[in-house]
């Protein structure tokens, strides 16, 4: 059972007294088939790679400390932890099969994969964390014969025109959002979209939209945060960006479609991805830990909002992380990343009958890419109460022209409200997921070992106190300063987006298409993309 957050109907919605999480709590069953690893072959990645300045192998290694198999396979079975990264692309057929030396034939020209795309970067030899990294693939909906576009991290200087540049910036989610009529509407016929609209952001929740061609990136929208009551929460838990948005068909899921195409009416689309929270500093993890969620936004092209968000996703035992690593939510099973959305099947047929298909991938503490397929998504976005007042009444949500927006207009921030509810439930959930899944054993240990030390400080403290013959020492005061040992959650959060290997963030990262323009920023959890 997957649980998650859906909208009540926003025109219930109180502003200012939000409904607590159990209030917007909506449980729906998806079905979850047993991941598969995506493997490729290192003998041939080391020989393209061999004569490149950059790949070099320690001394101790060459001088017969590892035979050739083993040097190969530590040196390049791996996703983090490299002074260096390039991006290799596949081919698979409809059945996940990979296809060796397959010929693609592309607007005149012949590209034979597997392949090391040449992404021209700078380097220093005695350097770290340079090329291209973290790459995602998103192919835009609706286009005849769409150009796959491959969007990756890289440390560059990053430009958005009207914002400061920030310190770092990492976890962008792409999608593609088409905004205007085609002259060829009337064929049937799209043309590929020229710009790439990135969620920066979650909370707030930030959209930009960048150009393929230039690489100039203009802010779109930016979420009204709203103040709220503060509680008292032990550890930080922050969501972020994982797989692409793909357009969810909304004409599929409403028994009356006039008002909508396969992907929304012109005013109105709703999108779905995998974020993933990054939870850390709780009371049985203090390292940083990552699971995949499903969330559901909509737009009028101008105005963004979260209607849906789930709990973490663990997707079962054995299915991609094995039982006894679920039970080690602070050991191996820690670090569980969307990375891509890869097909979704909207009429797919199963032994039990006809449903809808998505193919996702996911890696595992930075070291595996793998696939697994969930159906039944589309039942569970048809369930929701959230489409059907979207379907109904669009301007209960956003300011489209679809129906009338006067709700909206009169009051803007109820749909920020239901946004940051979501987002909230969401990451309160991820901290309760690391305790639910910490085993009883190692809670009494970890309780007792508090226990003790805070006995001991206790002790420590009356020492200090008293005098060794049990007089008071001073006037009453403490003569030292207290020093505030405690940091910041957001400083802990993104000191923990570094990559495994204890990679700072000090400079800006560029995301960059394929054909080297530069479309947005975001640096890798030190995931590699090979």
């Amino acid at each position: 059972m997957l649980r998650g957050y859906d909208t009540p109907d926003p025109k219930l919605y109180i502003e200012g007294s939000a409904p607590v999480c159990d209030a917007l709590n909506h449980g729906f069953e998806i079905g979850v088939q047993t991941s598969w690893h995506m493997e490729d072959d290192l003998w041939q990645i080391a020989g393209s790679l061999s004569k490149h300045p950059m790949v070099q192998y320690h001394s101790e290694q060459v001088e017969g400390r590892f035979d050739l198999q083993t040097l190969v396979k530590k040196s390049w079975a791996r996703l983090a932890t490299a002074c260096v990264f390039f991006i290799r692309g596949q081919i698979f057929n409809k059945h996940w099969i990979h296809l060796d030396g397959y010929r693609l034939e592309w607007k005149s020209q012949t590209i034979t994969f597997p392949r090391i795309f040449e992404i021209p970067f700078d380097y220093d030899l005695e350097g770290l964390w340079y090329g291209p990294e973290d790459a995602r693939i998103i192919i835009e909906n609706g286009v005849d014969d769409a150009e796959p576009v491959v969007v990756f991290n890289m440390i560059v200087l990053l430009t958005i025109r009207d914002s400061e540049r920030a310190g770092a910036e990492k976890n962008w989610s792409p999608f593609f959002l088409h905004e205007f009529p085609d002259t060829k509407l009337s064929q049937r016929v799209r043309q590929p979209n020229m710009y790439m609209h990135f969620v920066r952001s979650f909370g707030p929740l930030e959209v930009i939209k960048c150009s393929l061609i230039s690489g100039m990136c203009d802010p779109v929208f930016l979420q009204n945060v709203l103040e709220e009551p503060e509680y008292p929460v032990q550890g930080y838990s922050y969501l972020r960006g994982g797989t692409q948005f793909v357009p969810v068909p909304l004409s599929l899921l409403a028994e009356k479609a006039q008002a909508v195409d396969i992907f929304g009416h012109k005013g109105l689309k709703a999108y779905i991805a995998l974020p993933r929270t990054n939870t850390g500093d709780t009371k049985y993890c203090q390292e940083p830990f990552y699971r995949p969620h499903l969330a559901i936004t909509v737009t009028d092209g101008t105005h963004f909002a979260m209607i849906y968000g789930s709990d973490p996703i663990d997707f079962g035992p054995d299915k991609v992380i094995d039982q006894v690593s679920l039970d080690q939510p602070c050991g191996m099973g820690r670090i569980m990343i969307p990375n891509g959305i890869a097909d979704w099947d909207y009429a797919a047929t199963t032994p039990r009958g006809k449903t809808d298909i998505m193919t996702i991938q996911v890696s595992v503490n930075d070291a595996t890419v793998q696939s697994l397929r969930l159906s039944g998504i589309l039942d569970l976005i048809r369930s929701l109460p959230s489409i059907g007042h979207l379907l109904e009444d669009p301007g209960s949500y956003l300011n489209t022209s679809v129906g009338k927006a006067a709700l909206y207009n009169k009051m803007p921030n109820r749909v920020s409200h239901i946004t940051q509810d979501i987002r909230n439930c969401m990451e309160d959930a991820a901290r309760q997921y690391i305790e639910d899944h910490t085993p009883s054993k190692t809670k009494k240990q970890m309780d007792q070992t508090e226990k003790e030390k805070n006995e001991m400080e206790d002790r420590g403290q009356q020492f200090d106190e008293h005098g060794s013959d049990g007089h008071i020492e001073g006037g009453g005061e403490d003569d030292d300063d207290d020093e505030d040992d405690g940091e910041n959650d957001q400083a802990r959060a993104q000191e923990s987006e570094q990559a495994p290997d204890g990679r700072e963030e000090g400079e800006t990262a560029q995301e960059k298409s394929e054909d080297g323009s530069q479309i947005g920023a975001e640096e890798s959890d030190g995931g590699a993309a090979r």
